[in-house]
């Protein structure tokens, strides 16, 4: 019975399991100098090896277990190595074949081949380099990117915190006095949950019809904030602070935070809106006018919200509204009896009309 065990020429053969028979692994192994070659029988066998059989490739042949050949030129020789063993009462001939170089100069090639897999924090890594002719790996070097590293060609790697990281792997080669390396990375990311945003702010009433929203957003670990929109009456401000502070605002009005963030490279976002109701309502009271001269006396009118009106029994020339700390709020030259105007917070404001002052009094409701 014969077993032709035929690799593919110009490659290493590895360890192999020939199902249920004796010889688990065969190849061989050979160094040369110029045109003389020495070779070895390497075999992994639980049954007894009868004989050796070996083709050089050049119409000459050897039985030794190691031989030392002399090729007649240099170049590429199909060297095959055959076993003869007793398996199961039965003579059985194993064969392997290498494409062997002689007395051709090959340069130290070496191309490092990284292999990852993940299961929760553990990462399994392996090597699935790959070398030119006559060239041997001399050294791993695994570096985990989290400050550890491996000198083993495979192995279990176990990450105290997940996420995305770049494993690197460094194969350093040898052929005869010459020597080579090679590098390559590859982004791992381990499975991570979706994470889930709650994106919500508070509103303080600051007061005068100032208020304050504050974001409140629950921000699991890795999110990395990557921008803060607020909006208010179709204007957007780019603001990456907590706090928001804003004035004169109406009723009806939308306010709304937009908070996008980055999940290892995945942007998410998340908008969060909220109706300005009931908010700087006021109602006028206590409005007091100074009377310096009949027909001039100023009077203001309250229609429900932050909207006034002041009315004159002459055309209006020049109306001022001051602070109470002098500052002046608005100033205008106007030719009707009455001035209507929405932007009073609540507060107590000096209004002058035709040089005739009036204190009025808002009052929140």
């Amino acid at each position: 019975m014969l077993k032709l065990l035929l690799p593919v020429l110009l490659a290493s053969w590895g360890s192999l399991v020939y199902g249920q028979s004796c010889v688990r692994n065969l190849q061989l192994n050979h160094t040369s100098n110029n045109l003389i070659a020495f070779f070895e029988a390497e075999v992994e066998s639980d049954c007894s090896i009868l004989n050796y059989y070996w083709d050089f490739g050049d119409n000459d042949q050897s039985t030794l277990a190691n031989p030392v050949h002399t090729f007649p030129a240099p170049g590429y020789y199909l060297v095959c190595l055959s076993i003869t063993v007793l398996e199961n009462k039965e003579n059985v001939i194993y064969s392997y074949c290498e494409n062997v170089p002689i007395g051709v100069s090959t340069p130290c090639v070496v191309q490092a081949v990284p292999n990852l897999s993940s299961n929760g924090s553990s990462l399994y890594f392996d090597s699935e380099t790959s070398t030119g002719i006559n060239t041997n790996i001399s050294s791993y070097e695994w570096d985990f990117n989290d400050g550890t590293y491996s000198p083993t060609p495979s192995g279990v790697h176990n990450y105290e915190t997940l996420g995305e990281y770049v494993v690197c792997l460094k194969v350093e080669g040898v052929n005869g006095n010459e020597t080579c390396e090679s590098t390559s990375c590859k982004h791992h990311l381990f499975d991570l949950p979706v994470p889930e945003l709650n994106v919500h702010f508070s509103l303080e009433d600051l007061g005068d019809c100032e208020f304050k929203a504050n974001s409140e957003t629950s921000v699991i670990d890795d999110l990395e904030l990557q921008s803060r929109t607020w909006s208010l009456n179709g204007e957007s401000f780019e603001n990456e602070a907590h706090l928001f502070e804003f004035t004169s605002a109406e009723v009806g009005q939308e306010l709304c935070m937009e908070e996008r963030y980055s999940f290892y490279g995945t942007i998410y976002s998340e908008t969060y809106c909220v109706t300005l109701s009931a908010l700087c309502e006021w109602e006028a009271t206590n409005v007091q006018t100074v009377d310096y001269n009949a027909g001039k006396e100023v009077l203001v009118s309250h229609n429900g919200t932050s909207n006034l009106s002041i009315f004159s029994e002459q055309a209006l020339g020049e109306v001022k509204v001051f602070s109470l700390d002098g500052r002046i709020i608005f100033q205008d030259i106007l030719s009707s009896k009455s001035l209507k105007f929405s932007f009073l917070s609540a507060g107590t404001y000096l209004a002058v009309v035709h040089d005739q002052e009036s204190f009025l009094l808002l009052k929140g409701k």
